[in-house]
């Protein structure tokens, strides 16, 4: 789940905007769920985008400007970990405004100490 924070964390500092901010919302409920949100203001994502977000070496037309190091990958690695820990991830984005990467993993709260 480091992986998962690391590729979640360096996206959105990547492409906040200017002046833009970057949050950060984590959560363990009742129903044995933990979850946490990255969001950074700044350009957002379109329609089209959002439906691929997550495709192996898959790049908006705009952050190919922005990212010059990038393959495109970390999105698609973050989804095959989260989903090897049977959780959940998605993308929300109001194009313009926002992006916002949320994600949620079942604990066994038998380990817990």
């Amino acid at each position: 789940m480091q992986q998962v924070i690391y590729n979640l964390v360096e996206n959105a500092v990547k492409f906040v905007n200017e002046g833009g901010k970057i949050s950060f919302a984590f959560e363990k409920n009742s129903d044995r769920i933990c979850s946490f949100a990255i969001r950074n203001s700044g350009e957002g994502l379109k329609n089209e985008e959002i439906q691929r977000v997550f495709d192996r070496f898959y790049k908006t037309d705009e952050s190919r400007g922005k990212d010059k190091t990038g393959l495109g990958l970390g999105l698609s690695i973050s989804r095959k970990i989260v989903h090897l820990h049977h959780g959940h991830i998605v993308v929300k984005s109001v194009y313009g405004e926002y992006t916002e990467f949320s994600v949620q993993i079942p604990f066994d709260a038998s380990k817990e100490k």
